[in-house]
This record gives structure tokens, C-alpha cells and sequence, in this order.
């Protein structure tokens, strides 16, 4: 970046990005004047399981059974659960260690020796901090239990950590939390889904996680917090008059008053979810301190962009509404410059006000919002559409390459990041996320279609990306794959299509789970904004077609081609 570095990038974009926004809050939501969608508080749990104490006489399998149906039972720390056990075993099992969701009721087989093997199939599991895996296919799992005699009544002596739980149970006791990181340069707020109960002890099990540190790929690009190592939780956290205290060790002290704004900024974005907490305070070692949120327009807790689709119709770049393209304020010279293009798809990061087309004869070029002569990028044959960051940073690869192109159109940085070699030769389309911390690709492997999604390691001082972290890979019922988009910060949208014809559109939330959205025939193109509603898709023809529930409605509008927007 001649010599500039990435603090001093990320000062100018955000004070850019200050001036263009009036009405913001302390936390900055980043994009247009939006209307936001409300979030589903998590007070408690939807449904309350009451299950049953042991019967006086119970066999050694009736005892087992109870106990395992027991894990429905959150409250008093699984208290019902422990009323089947050891004393002993009572006070060392940790029942939030591991969720095992399982399709059926496990089999139990015969008391023997002293103890009870059980047989589940497992679909999907939950780890101590709340990571979600849903397992591609489903896997066969044996536990053991011993059983001794307590006063002439069975119970169990030892029984392996964790719960395990029905899926239905499970969806109707487990609830995703969006916990707060920090990208690298602490510019941006990066969420993490997790799972936990809807229980009053989700709180204290979302602070314990974040304290914990995000999950190892994210981790591998530098998403970090502000919390020092080793810090501790003291007491859980019980709102009282829609205050939640959170008090930590004396560990933190050491913090700078810098670190303490975002500390308090993670707490308050990753305790959101709760309409019963109104305000969060810190404490240490039991005294309360006095911590302000990070001054207005450091930090983007929310990155956001248009609710309307971006798109490109006669030469002329705009937000589609109706029928009507209304060109981006400000793009006077870009539009100047588009018609002899001859672009055939785009990408636009309103944050530095740049754009990347993909031409039919010049391969990708960038051009500012102000215009002038297009930036040359990549003229690789073959290439996929493009992705810009927000950081201006422009990615582009061809499918049979092994590696991903990095331009920076403004100060002429160049480079070549490797790609996996588990997705070289596999990409059909690539997308950045909105805090830039993520790539995602549309891939196939071995006749499937899937999401492959991981870090991306900059270089501490300049911000210049330099590889891709360990690819997180989830697979669809589909063969192949045709176009990616992001939802929203934590949910990603794949076009793909069946061997049988048509097309399905599947809404991945990474740390989630993955559904089937509908789909249209011959669609070529998806696109995302902020929210499933917000998702557009392209067929060939350029017609454009909106979300209905489960099913596309033709919108009546043809374009061009849609736009990504970052």
C-alpha cells in the first residue's frame, strides 16, 4: 500500500464512512439508512420439560432410561438428572460439557457386569462452548454407564459427560446466541453463532464462551477479543432490574481503557439477544468500574448494507425497487464508464467506493465511484465474478487455478493467495464477508455441492492478505454448485442445482444448521443483503425473483445481471 499502513487505511474508511452517515449511533451500523429486522429475544426457553424423578424399585435399564430422558431437564443444573446417580457421580458429572443430538431413541442394551452399553445415531453435536457441528452423514455411537446399588436402589456410578438429546428436543431446548469477536484490526465486530439452552444460565454460558476465545479457524485470521487471557467469570450472571453485572478476575485489571471500551462492547453486542438485559455492567474482583463503549465510528458492530438489490441494467449501475433502477449517489463518473464495459458481473464495496467488473474482453477491472479509466485486475481467461472487501481489496480466481488474485486498484498491491489444496480445481464462485474476516466458496467435491468457508490471514501491520485458514466444509443435497452470496454476517446462501434439473437455494448459518429455501428454474445468479427476505436470484433471461416463504415469486423487473454488494 506504499508504505501506508492498515491502521491509517482503516482511519480514512471509517472517517469516510463517518461523514457519509447522519443519525448514527455510538456503535456504528454500517451501509444506508436501513430499517433493521427485530431480534428473537432469549429469555427462556419456548418449551419447559418437567421430567420424572426415579421410581422407588427401578431396574438398572428403567434407571438408565429416566436419566437419559432427564437431559430435557435444565433446571438446577440438570438436577432431576443427578437424582440418578451416585452421590459421587452426582457431584463430577458435567452435564454441559457435550450435546449429542440423536434421530431416535437411543437402544439400550442388557444389564450386564455391572453396567449398560447404549447404541444412538448421531446427527449432530454441541461441544462445552457452544460449537454446533452438524454431522454430514450420520454416525453410529456406543456410551457406557455403570450402575451400582444405593441404599437397595439402583443408580449410576459413571456416566460419560454430556447430555444427549432428540432433535426435536434439542430445537426446542437449544437456542443459537451471536457471540462478539474482533476482526484483527479490532475495526470490526466479527459474530459467532453458538448454542446453549434457553435457559437463565444462557448468560452466564455466552460469557464463559466469549472468554474462551472464538473458534481455532476463525482464530487463524486473527479474529481475537479484548479480554485478556485466562480471565474468569466470578458468580454467573442474573439480571436484576435489566442490568446484567459480569464479574471478572483480577486479571483484567491490566487493561488499557481502550481494551475495557471493547470488552464492554462485546459483552453488550453478545448479550443482545435478551429483552430482559437493558444494560450490562463490568465489574472486578467484585468493584464495579466505570467503562464507556468505544468512541463513535472506531468500531463497526454491524455491517450492513443496501436492503436493495444492487443491479446492472442498460450500462447503468443501481438499486432495483419495482421496476426502477435508481443509480448510487455519488457514481456520476462510474456510470460515465460503464457502458463501454461490456461487464457481465460485479461487485461493489460502498465502504471505499469501488467497483469490480467482470468484461467480456479485459477480464476484471476496477473503477472508483469517481471515475476514470478502469483499473486492469486479472485477464485470466475464465474467470469468476469477482469480490471486493471492504478494506477495497479486489479477489478474483479462475476455477482450474490454484490460487486466488489480491489487487488493491488504489495503491497497486498485488498478490497471489494459495488456495486449499482440498478446493484447488473445485470453485465455482468465491464471496468475502462483510467484515472481511471470512472467504467463502461455492465448491464441489466428489459429485456434491458444498460451502467451504475460512479465514483470512492478513498481515498485521498492513492488512494485506496473505493466505486462507483451514476450510470448513458442509456439504448439500445437491450436485452442483452455481453461485454463493452472504445472507448476513453469520448465514450463507448457495445456488446449486440436482442431477434432475432445477435449482435449490440452501441458507447455511455457519455454527448452524443448513435448510432448503426453494429455488427457480434455470437460475444462474444469487445475491444477498442483510436478510433471508433480502435474498434476489437471476435466471438466464434476467429475470428477477423474490423470496415467498419457502418458494420464488417472478418480480417483474429484468436486469442485466445482480450486483454483489459488501
Amino acid at each position: 500500500m506504499n508504505g501506508r499502513s492498515w491502521s491509517t487505511r482503516a482511519l480514512v474508511m471509517l472517517v469516510a464512512l463517518a461523514l457519509g452517515l447522519t443519525g448514527c449511533a455510538r456503535i456504528p451500523d454500517e451501509g444506508g439508512v436501513q430499517q433493521g429486522v427485530a431480534v428473537t429475544a432469549h429469555d427462556e426457553q419456548d418449551t419447559l420439560y418437567y421430567p420424572g424423578s426415579p421410581v422407588p424399585g427401578a431396574g438398572p435399564e428403567e434407571i438408565l432410561r429416566g436419566f437419559l430422558a432427564a437431559g430435557t431437564g435444565t433446571s438446577d443444573n440438570y438436577g432431576v438428572a443427578r437424582e440418578f446417580m451416585t452421590p459421587p457421580a452426582a457431584i463430577s458429572w458435567d452435564a454441559t460439557a457435550s450435546t449429542l443430538v440423536v434421530d431416535a431413541d437411543p437402544t439400550i442394551h442388557p444389564f450386564a457386569h455391572g453396567a449398560i452399553t447404549v447404541s444412538m445415531n448421531v446427527v449432530a453435536t454441541v461441544d462445552a462452548h457452544g460449537r454446533y457441528t452438524e454431522l454430514s452423514t450420520m454416525q453410529t455411537r456406543t456410551l457406557e454407564y455403570t450402575l451400582e446399588q444405593v441404599d437397595g436402589e439402583w443408580r449410576i456410578a459413571s456416566a460419560p459427560a454430556g447430555i444427549v438429546l432428540l432433535k426435536q428436543n434439542f430445537a426446542n431446548i437449544f437456542a443459537p446466541f451471536t457471540l462478539a469477536f474482533l476482526d484483527q484490526s479490532r475495526t470490526y465486530v466479527v459474530p459467532e453463532i453458538r448454542w446453549f439452552p434457553s435457559h437463565v444460565t444462557a448468560p452466564t454460558r455466552i460469557v464463559q464462551a466469549l472468554l474462551s476465545g472464538p473458534s481455532d479457524w476463525l482464530a487463524e485470521g486473527g479474529v481475537n477479543s479484548a479480554f485478556p487471557r485466562g480471565t474468569q467469570l466470578l458468580g454467573p450472571i442474573l439480571p436484576d432490574q435489566g442490568n446484567a453485572a459480569a464479574n471478572f478476575s483480577t486479571n483484567i485489571s491490566g487493561a488499557s481503557g481502550d481494551e475495557f471500551s471493547l470488552m464492554q462492547l462485546q459483552l453488550e453486542e453478545s448479550l443482545a439477544d435478551f429483552s430482559n438485559i437493558e444494560t450490562v455492567s463490568m465489574l472486578v474482583n467484585g468493584a464495579r468500574i466505570d467503562v464507556s463503549l468505544p468512541a463513535e465510528g472506531t468500531v463497526v458492530a454491524h455491517s450492513q448494507v443496501s436492503t436493495q438489490p444492487l443491479v446492472m441494467r442498460g450500462g447503468s449501475l443501481g438499486y432495483l425497487a419495482g421496476d426502477t433502477v435508481t443509480p448510487i449517489v455519488g457514481t456520476e463518473g462510474l456510470q460515465r464508464t460503464l457502458p463501454n464495459l461490456h461487464a457481465t458481473a460485479g461487485s461493489v464495496s460502498g465502504r471505499v467506493a469501488v467497483a469490480a467488473f467482470l468484461t467480456q474482453d479485459q477480464g476484471v477491472v476496477a473503477v472508483p465511484f469517481a471515475g476514470g479509466a478502469p483499473v486492469p485486475i486479472d485477464d485470466r481467461e475464465d474467470l469468476l465474478p469477482p469480490t471486493v472487501s471492504q478494506w477495497g481489496f479486489v479477489w478474483t480466481m479462475a476455477p482450474e487455478d490454484h490460487v486466488v488474485r489480491v489487487a488493491d486498484p488504489v495503491y497497486g498491491f498485488g498478490t497471489d493467495v494459495p488456495l486449499p489444496p482440498e478446493l484447488q480445481g473445485k470453485v465455482k464462485s468465491l464471496s468475502l464477508s462483510r467484515s472481511g474476516a471470512m472467504m467463502a466458496f461455492a465448491v464441489e467435491i466428489n459429485g456434491k455441492a458444498a460451502i467451504a468457508t475460512m479465514a483470512v490471514k492478513r498481515d498485521p501491520s498492513t492488512g494485506r492478505p496473505l493466505s486462507l485458514g483451514t476450510p470448513q466444509i458442509d456439504v448439500v443435497d445437491a450436485s452442483r454448485a452455481i453461485d454463493l452470496t452472504w445472507v448476513d454476517q453469520t448465514t450463507i446462501g448457495l445456488l446449486a442445482s440436482a442431477e434432475k434439473g432445477g435449482t435449490q437455494v440452501f441458507v447455511r448459518q455457519l455454527g448452524g444448521t443448513t435448510t432448503e429455501y426453494g429455488g427457480v428454474d434455470g437460475g444462474v445468479a444469487i445475491e444477498g443483503s442483510n436478510t433471508r427476505q433480502g435474498l434476489r436470484i437471476c435466471n438466464g433471461k434476467g429475470d428477477v425473483f423474490v423470496p415467498r416463504a419457502s418458494q420464488w415469486q417472478a418480480s417483474g423487473a429484468r436486469v442485466d445481471f445482480l450486483v454483489a454488494q459488501n
